[in-house]
Formats: structure tokens, C-alpha cells, sequence
């Protein structure tokens, strides 16, 4: 089937290509927000630009990395087993962040038959 030029420039395709340009930059903006605020990691740290980057550049290899990987096994068994799996996979990170806070707020918690200080 053959698409016609009227349909590729639609205004509906046009307000697609928007949406998916809106939708893409939001999604990304953490992975370039950092720049904006890597002066005042280096401040806090005490660290120079090369030190306060660090992390970034670690994340961006990962990515790239895991790319590879994932794009490798979403051609090999298709892309719902993958997206299962990494949904999956990310549910014990969430259980122990979850525990993690319950745990901080239990050792601010103080009750309310405690002796004021005096």
C-alpha cells in the first residue's frame, strides 16, 4: 500500500511530528538538565568540572551500552517480553526505596508520650 503525498503532509501528520517532539523533549530533559546545575555540584563537592561530571558521563555510557543489549534482544523476542521484563525487573528496586523511606521517617518519628527536653 502506497501512501499519497497528501497524506505525508497532512496536518494531521504535522501535529503528530509535534506532539512526538514535545513529548520527546520532556521525556529527555533529565538527561540534559544536568549541565545546568553541574556548577553547583562542583561548589558543593568541592570538585572540578571533570570530577562533578563524572557520574553523567557514567550514566551516558550505560545508556549506550544498554542499548546495544536491549536493542539486540528487543529484535531477537520482541519488544512486549522486554518491556514485561524490565517492568518487572524494576519492582524490587521499588519495594526497597519504598522500605528505605518508611525506615527514615521512623527514626524521626518521635512519640508523643516522650519527655520534652528540658
Amino acid at each position: 500500500m502506497k501512501a499519497h503525498a497528501s497524506d505525508l503532509d497532512s496536518a494531521y501528520s504535522w501535529s503528530r511530528l509535534g506532539v512526538s517532539m514535545i513529548v520527546a523533549t520532556v521525556g529527555s530533559v533529565g538527561m540534559w538538565a544536568i549541565i545546568l546545575v553541574l556548577p553547583k555540584i562542583q561548589a558543593e563537592f568541592g570538585v572540578d568540572r571533570a570530577g562533578a561530571s563524572l557520574a553523567y558521563t557514567a550514566t551516558m555510557v550505560g545508556f549506550a551500552f544498554g542499548n546495544l543489549l536491549i536493542g539486540r534482544l528487543v529484535d531477537r523476542v520482541g519488544i512486549v517480553p522486554v518491556l514485561m521484563a524490565a517492568a518487572l525487573s524494576l519492582l524490587p528496586i521499588w519495594n526497597a526505596l519504598r522500605w528505605a523511606m518508611c525506615f527514615g521517617r521512623a527514626l524521626r518519628w518521635k512519640p508523643a508520650t516522650a519527655q520534652p527536653a528540658s
